[in-house]
């Protein structure tokens, strides 16, 4: 990862941590370790860890035993799976994600309660990290005293179907004369698995810490041996398309403006810019670091959004799920099509703070993995203002979510789909609290917005209060 860590909220802390990693220099880089928790976990087994589908396979190579798979590594255990790659030159990138990993691996040592949880760590880049080479770099990351697995993979083509399926959109960046740098740009993610290789937890950069991970380790423990007999479903792509020609229960049929027709083209290119941070000035920020996808395209970690160099925006992150139906688009309802809405986060100076239309177009039209990928989205129309804001629309437009436990009862009649406690909640929400007179939900359709801007009071209340000389 070449990048930014959030430094507030539950990451607000860092103390130099050991050396982990060497930089395309080969100078190195320290690890921002975190701090102690401001807060008390919750005690183990106290909360539960819902299934989030199946942790896929993929033929890999242990660094000490020669070639497996990921699922013969994890064998019936708890593991933690992490993406990494030596040579990460950002300290709140991987070499963030190895110290922390260092955390939890100390805490496994210490407790035999532990002792059936491993950590896994594949390589993003086999063509430096390989099994040599990894296990010369393992051996000084490593805690002895932790059942912890290094793996690489045997080529980069290996490697992709492995990244697909755990959702790691990874790209090599490339210098001003196309040449590859050794770094590569992604998210650090870290994976919790548990015995029957599914997926309960993904942890992010901005709260990344042992004492959790280690305790949500010890609630997976608790819930005994894998599940026999229970086969958790493949995984498998969405086919985002398909969903905007059906949307689920719950939803009305998907606008789409005639100007912008959906395709599978202008859906993947708009998948791939959402997730580029080289759209920032400094190739930090991306818009899936305040819209993180396993928190509802929002961010439930900041008060607020923070962009490039570390500025805080005013404001949280809103949800981009259902974006295509909202009509007024920002706090103050200034746009109203999504093509357009995207070029303020470009442009704002305290989010991606590029400098004006053309510098963003520019660096595209000069990143060799999109050579081709407008053409072939727009019918040879190459990188530009407008194809740009059609293909993040396009992909953000189709970030449908229905057919939720309200909508299989209120509108699918499945009387059992709720809690009778929800059931009167809804009776009170929709009678005399009042709220449906804002948040509507029709026997069609149950968006909860009326889609107009409503006088809340707060800013007459605020304009009656003495504003304080300094603020945080």
């Amino acid at each position: 990862m070449k990048g930014w860590a959030p430094a507030i909220g539950l990451a607000a802390a860092f103390v130099a941590g050991p050396v982990l990693a060497h930089g395309p220099s080969e100078g190195p880089v320290r690890a921002p370790v975190p701090s102690a928790l401001d807060f008390e976990p919750a005690p183990p087994g106290s909360y539960e860890l819902p299934p989030l589908g199946a942790a896929a396979d993929g033929p890999v190579i242990d660094v000490e035993s020669g070639p497996t798979s990921l699922h013969a590594l994890y064998e019936d255990k708890v593991v933690v799976l992490s993406f990494i790659y030596s040579h990460c030159a950002d300290a709140g990138g991987c070499p963030l994600s190895m110290a922390v990993m260092r955390q939890v691996g100390a805490a496994f040592a210490a407790d035999p309660k532990l002792a059936d949880a491993r950590l896994v760590t594949l390589s993003f880049d086999p063509a430096r990290d390989t099994p040599e080479a990894f296990r010369g770099w393992a051996s000084r990351i490593r805690n002895p005293d932790a059942d912890w697995r290094f793996v690489t993979t045997r080529s980069t083509q290996g490697l992709a179907p492995i990244l697909e399926a755990y959702d790691q959109a990874v790209q090599a960046e490339y210098d001003a004369r196309g040449e590859p740098t050794g770094q590569f740009a992604h998210v650090v993610r870290v994976y919790l698995i548990d015995r029957s290789k599914r997926l309960r937890n993904v942890y992010a950069s901005s709260f990344l810490h042992a004492p959790v991970i280690a305790n949500d380790v010890r609630t997976l423990l608790l819930e005994g041996g894998p599940a026999v007999g229970v086969a958790a479903p493949a995984p498998r792509r969405a086919d985002l398309q398909a969903l905007a020609r059906r949307p689920p229960l719950g939803l009305p049929p998907l606008p789409v403006p005639a100007d912008n027709a959906l395709t599978p083209q202008k859906i993947d290119l708009g998948r791939k810019l959402f997730f580029d941070r080289r759209l920032s000035s400094n190739g930090t920020i991306s818009c899936a670091m305040c819209h993180i996808p396993e928190q509802g395209f929002t961010n439930h970690e900041l008060e607020t959004a923070v962009g490039t160099e570390g500025r805080s925006l005013r404001r949280n992150a809103p949800t981009l799920f259902n974006v295509a139906y909202v009509k007024r688009l920002f706090h103050d309802g200034r746009e109203s099509r999504l093509e357009q809405q995207v070029w303020d986060p470009l442009l704002a100076r305290n989010e991606m703070s590029n400098p004006s239309v053309d510098a963003v177009v520019e660096k595209l039209r000069s990143l060799p993995d999109y050579r081709g990928r407008f053409e072939a989205a727009f019918g040879g129309r190459g990188p530009g203002k407008e194809t740009l804001g059609q293909a993040l629309a396009s992909y953000q437009r189709v970030l449908v979510a229905g057919d939720s436990p309200f909508d299989r009862w209120y509108l699918g009649g499945d009387a059992g789909a709720v809690s009778e406690a929800a059931k009167r909640g809804f009776a009170l929400f929709s009678g005399e609290a009042r709220c449906a007179g804002c948040h509507p939900a029709s026997r069609e359709r149950a968006l909860f917005s009326d889609d107009r801007m409503h006088n809340t009071g707060v800013g007459y209340r605020a304009s009656l209060e003495e504003p304080p000389p300094t603020y945080r």
